[in-house]
């Protein structure tokens, strides 16, 4: 189910005028997408990035995740767990900050949260990213997405477009 929402978020960051109209009315900040498009590839995979979206100096590697109770446990599997590794292991190499993007299905308002791995490094040229918040923990040190704790994608975008352009 989360290729569906890995589609949806891909045209909201291309600019996609039907899909930033309809999430643009649950948060105004997407509309500046229709200005600023984002070159997008769909990367499905096991290497931990689900979308590469680029524009000018500005890389997102994201990581989709879906949810209907507001949250995800990346220690559900061994899987997810490697992934999960894997991830921050390329994004340390290629001194980008890895993104989670979590879609909270049915939600009122923005439905899209982003947060990071609390180990992610973020290079001094990129402080912009330290305005997403950590991915909290379990009782056992396990990260867990929680929906409630993330950072609206629209506020983010928002911000950091204009900057750019």
């Amino acid at each position: 189910m989360s290729s569906v929402y890995e589609r949806e978020l891909k045209r909201l960051l291309s600019g996609d005028p039907e899909v930033v109209s309809r999430l643009s009315r649950k948060a105004p900040g997407y509309g500046i997408l229709l200005e600023k498009p984002f070159l997008v590839v769909r990367a499905a995979g096991s290497l931990g990035i689900d979308i590469l979206a680029v524009r000018g100096g500005i890389v997102l590697p994201i990581e989709v995740k879906s949810t209907s109770t507001g949250v995800v446990r990346i220690s559900r599997s061994a899987k997810v767990q490697e992934q999960y590794r894997q991830y921050l292991e390329l994004a340390a190499r290629a001194r980008i900050v890895p993104i989670y993007a979590l879609r909270l299905k049915g939600a009122r308002g923005d439905p899209w949260r982003i947060l990071r791995p609390s180990e992610a490094r973020i290079p001094r040229d990129m402080e912009l990213f330290s305005e997403i918040p950590e991915i909290p923990t379990s009782r056992r040190g396990k990260p867990i997405l929680r929906w409630d704790q993330g950072l609206e994608l629209s506020a983010f975008l928002s911000s950091i477009l204009n900057l750019v352009d």
